[in-house]
């Protein structure tokens, strides 16, 4: 009971390792399930002695006629239940154990193969790969940038336009059913990061997942197709708010050049994922912004003495003002700032600006400076200290992948994009996120089994047996991938740390299985007598064990909120790996040990062999 019990505990306990966000999200699956197996520990051995020993003295009370019927009801019910069972292991699975013992190459040679099947399920496509599946989104957004030097009237008009298109898209899906609870318009600013006069968005409020049959990227697009041209209107993406780690599910991010190469990069890129089927979402943050006006020095400039950062200070002193003084007030600091009044503020009133020269003379800036106008970014990004442009986008549910989707970019356009214009390009986002936590599960993965195999070789005393028992953990891979393609879902991260956890409750079927092997050996019976009648042994127990966890998994595996699709990868994993594994420590464990048994057996003639030809006898 220690060693089933710490072992599960050594699989989970890993978990905790994995960091970032996605750490944060699981962490509690590790906490409950330790708290949970030591508080079973308690009851174990404290209180299951007190129930039972009022439980075997309730059974000696006498009792009425209905009780005294019970019971012969009970017995009689017992009795035949006990009957087919023992008929159950007597004729069917005590000849397959005995045949897969004789049969063991086959039988280890036909588990392989069942897991490379499972390998070439998972490779071949037909289960997909998710990494973190999100509940239905319930807000989607429409993000729109618009032409600078747009007037605010015509970017509420369009704004507007697009509120209006989403009713549209809602009469289309669903006449009789309100989609819709509400919406919000903002012009100015995009989100937290991307800021500018030129960008908008218009945000809608959907109804719960479980009470629309309409799902929230159907609505998107229909609400995208409805949406009429807009004279103005430069990029419009119209995607859910998604849960989960942060970050898209494709982010490119893009540094190492000047920002106009990077926007270049940035454009390109783009183009080409708008022909990436399954992708939504597709933008960068690096939006452009009002229009800017460049100076330069003409000749005559030159030869009056003025220099750049002579002409900016008058400029900027022009339209800005001057600070004159400063004095504290209280415990605040005022700055008088002085401008001229009446200027005109336009671009007719920058040619007319008259600057001074450094001789103390005074000319008009048309006549010194050229004016060159050409669109400005409205907001900058650094990433460690380097201007960066990050393209993102996501996949829609079921039409994609993300591996394949950056593994094509990676290949393709990404790889050109380097090589043409010298920048460096990183995949950043879930991409990254998602790098990072099969790091840490990799890491929590050895940290398991090497717990593992120290507790196995405490129980049992010895180095090898424990390599035994471990045998069956790479198999509970088998009954994952079945699971996933059986109930049509894929695979996700949950899913391998659920295996990782999976690992520590497969074992528990070979600790009791090699334990009872151990003791029949110890009254003298050889190998194959022992790992056969082991098996048959302690079926009752391994039944018992694997039933009762699918049932306890069979309500979330039925659960149809969309709330909980992320937590049934958890079940099915647990639940299918916990079935195949129980029949892999039925008929595998067996074969192992046999074959240990011929290995033994194969190394002790051959050291008998040497030591007989040292010792120059002939061998036998």
């Amino acid at each position: 009971v220690l060693a089933s019990t710490t072992t599960t505990q050594a699989a989970f306990l890993p978990i905790i390792l994995i960091t970032g966000v996605v750490g944060q999200i699981i962490l509690a699956i590790p906490l409950v399930i330790l708290v949970a197996l030591s508080a079973s520990l308690v009851e174990c051995f404290l209180t299951l002695p007190a129930h039972l020993k009022q439980a075997m003295e309730g059974m000696s009370r006498p009792v009425g006629r209905i009780g005294t019927a019970a019971r012969a009801f009970g017995a009689r019910f017992r009795r035949g239940l006990d009957a087919g069972f023992d008929w159950f292991r007597a004729r069917l699975v005590h000849p397959a154990v005995a045949g897969s013992y004789r049969w063991r190459y086959v039988t280890i040679a036909a588990s392989i193969a069942l897991f490379i099947a499972s390998v070439g399920l998972l490779a071949g496509g037909r289960v997909g790969f998710s990494f973190f599946p999100v509940p239905e989104p319930e807000v989607v957004t429409a993000g729109v940038t618009f032409a600078p030097g747009m007037s605010e009237a015509d970017m509420l008009d369009a704004l507007a336009r697009v509120e209006r298109a989403a009713g549209a898209g809602e009469r289309t899906l669903s006449p009789g059913e309100p989609l819709i609870v509400a919406a919000s318009v903002v012009l100015g600013q995009q989100s937290q990061i991307i800021r500018g006069e030129n960008l908008g968005r218009v945000e809608l409020e959907l109804t719960p997942g479980e009470r629309r049959s309409v799902r929230t990227d159907p609505f998107a697009r229909a609400w995208q197709e409805a949406i009429p041209g807009i004279v103005g209107l430069e990029r419009l993406t119209v995607q859910g708010r998604r849960g989960g780690p942060p970050g898209a599910d494709v982010e490119v991010k893009m540094s190492g050049a000047s920002v106009e190469v990077m926007k270049q990069a940035s454009l390109r890129l783009q183009d080409h994922l708008q022909r990436i089927p399954g992708l939504v979402g597709i933008g960068d943050d690096l939006p452009f912004g009002k229009t800017e006006i460049v100076l330069g020095l003409t000749a005559r400039g030159q030869a009056l003495g003025l220099s750049t950062d002579w002409v900016a200070r008058q400029v900027r002193g022009a339209y800005q003002g001057v600070i004159s003084s400063r004095f504290a007030r209280g415990d605040e600091e005022v700055t008088l700032r002085v401008r001229v009044g009446g200027r005109e503020r336009g671009l007719a009133g920058l040619h007319d600006l008259t600057i001074r020269t450094p001789s103390g003379g005074e000319v008009a800036l048309s006549e010194v400076a050229t004016f060159t106008e050409r669109p400005s970014f409205s907001v900058l990004q650094r990433r460690d200290g380097q201007l960066a442009v990050t393209v993102s986008a996501n996949i829609s549910p079921g039409e994609n992948s993300v591996d394949a989707v950056i593994a094509t970019l990676d290949r393709g356009i990404v790889a050109d994009l380097r090589r043409e214009l010298g920048l460096t390009a990183t995949f950043e986002g879930r991409a990254d996120t998602q790098r990072r936590a099969f790091r840490d599960l990799n890491l929590g993965a050895m940290v398991a089994l090497a717990l593992i195999y120290l507790i196995l070789a405490f129980v049992f005393q010895s180095w090898t047996q424990p390599i035994l028992v471990m045998l069956v953990i790479p198999f509970g891979f088998i009954g994952m991938v079945l699971g996933h393609w059986v109930q049509g879902f894929d695979l996700a991260f949950l899913s391998m740390v659920a295996l990782l956890g999976l690992s520590g409750i497969l074992v528990n079927g070979s600790i009791v299985l090699i334990d009872r092997m151990n003791e029949r050996m110890a009254r003298g019976e050889d190998v194959e007598t022992a790992a056969v009648g082991s098996a048959g042994d302690r079926l009752r127990a391994l039944l018992i064990t694997t039933l009762t966890t699918i049932g306890g998994m069979a309500p979330l595996m039925a659960e149809t909120s969309l709330q909980a699709q992320f937590l049934i990868p958890v079940a099915i994993t647990m639940s299918y790996g916990l079935g195949v594994a129980t029949l892999i420590v039925l008929f595998l464990v067996p074969a192992v040990v046999g074959v240990a048994d011929d290995i033994g057996r194969a190394l002790r003639g051959t050291r008998d062999f040497l030591l007989d030809r040292r010792a120059g006898q002939p061998a036998e």
